[in-house]
């Protein structure tokens, strides 16, 4: 009888192996895996738009082998796949589909629900500071083809950031302090708008995910403000400098510097641009010695707006001249990568206020950068 009961056993458990071995496993959500590269996409943003025949449709950044959900921006809801089709790159729906959908006079401005505040920008797009535009993205996860990666890569180079690098390996308490615009402060990513999914700004995302992916207890002091350029920056540098070692209790391992934005808006010289990046290093030198730096190129602004978009690769090039000119500084370059993702991207797809705040998918585009140039070889 026990070998009866001890075979039967048996059988359930090779037969539960095989159908679990026959399913599609795929890993919980993760916000910061390398969602770039790899085969398995999670939750793109992208805003279905209306078309000229009055069907609704936006492009993913690679084309599905498999589509394994269609959710919300708060990720709250899951449609069914009856209500989208996906051909190549681009999921579509029909006027009567219960998917968030913007028409063509919401893309201007002229259509829209007043507790969102939606205006028009310089150029006569749709602009919200609100939750207007996030609330119109859907969430798509799928699996592509694993050859495939995005168009700019992201190299390692956490070794010639000899300082930082070595107390993350020898798991220490480790300080980074960010300095910059209202990117860098967190705009609008859905834990600043107060809305789930409840995503983190950038900096608090890469603290977060070092801390658990090292072992390191990786302290972040965030000294950016909205609005700001280089110019302010350096007006307020020594007293943020001040503050973020007073908050780690000692000099910050790393100092991430990250303008660019406002500068382009302010109509700011490549040449005035580079003095200002170059006396914030030179003030952090002079006071914190070992900390090192890295340069963040800021993303482009929406490719419809007015700003001279010459002036993003101007900020560009000097960033790389001032990775020449000091040691042990670095460039994590956002610019290219904006370039690169809006070849396929709407603005409304990764920009929460269409002009240039990273809604969710791009602030993950960031932290999935950040990883890959500081730690992930």
């Amino acid at each position: 009888m026990n070998k009866i009961f001890a075979l039967i056993f048996a059988i359930f458990i090779l037969t539960s192996c095989f159908y679990a071995c026959g399913e599609d496993k795929y890993p919980e959500y993760d916000p910061y895996a390398d969602f770039l590269s790899g085969g398995l996409m999670q939750n793109e943003t992208v805003v279905l738009t209306e078309n000229a025949d009055g069907s609704f449709s936006g492009k993913l950044l690679f084309a599905p082998k498999k589509v394994l959900s269609v959710k919300n921006y708060t990720l709250q809801k899951t449609f069914a796949e009856s209500e989208y089709s996906v051909n190549g790159n681009v999921i579509s729906v029909t006027a009567s589909s219960s998917l968030p959908k913007m028409t063509a006079k919401m893309t201007t401005g002229e259509e829209g629900v007043d507790i969102y505040g939606w205006s028009t920008y310089d150029t006569g797009y749709v602009f919200t500071e609100g939750l207007g535009i996030v609330m119109h993205q859907i969430a798509v996860t799928y699996t592509y083809d694993e050859k495939l990666s995005f168009g700019v890569k992201t190299t390692y180079e956490g070794d010639k950031l000899v300082n930082f690098t070595a107390k993350i390996k020898e798991k220490q308490k480790t300080g980074v302090f960010l300095y910059g615009d209202s990117i860098s402060y967190g705009c609008s990513s859905s834990g600043i708008l107060g809305t789930a999914p409840y995503l983190p700004d950038y900096g608090t995302g890469f603290a977060e995910e070092l801390s658990k992916r090292s072992g390191a207890e990786v302290l972040l002091y965030n000294g950016s403000v909205g609005g700001r350029n280089s110019s302010d920056g350096v007006n307020g540098f020594d007293s943020a400098l001040d503050v973020a070692s007073a908050y780690f209790k000692e000099a910050p391992d790393l100092f991430i510097v990250a303008f660019g934005m406002n500068d382009c808006a302010h109509k700011i010289s490549k040449e005035q641009y580079k003095k200002n990046i170059s006396a914030m290093i030179e003030k952090v030198r002079l006071k914190c010695e070992k900390t090192d730096i890295l340069i963040i190129s800021t993303i482009m602004s929406n490719p419809n707006s007015s700003h001279d978009k010459s002036l993003f690769d101007a900020y560009n090039e000097a960033n790389d001249e001032l990775c020449g000119e000091y040691e042990r500084v670095v460039k994590l370059d956002m610019t290219e990568f904006s370039r690169e993702l809006y070849k396929t991207k709407n603005s409304l797809d990764v920009l929460a206020n269409n002009v240039n705040h990273p809604s969710d998918f791009l602030v993950r585009c960031y932290d999935v950068c950040l990883l890959k140039k500081l730690f992930d070889k």
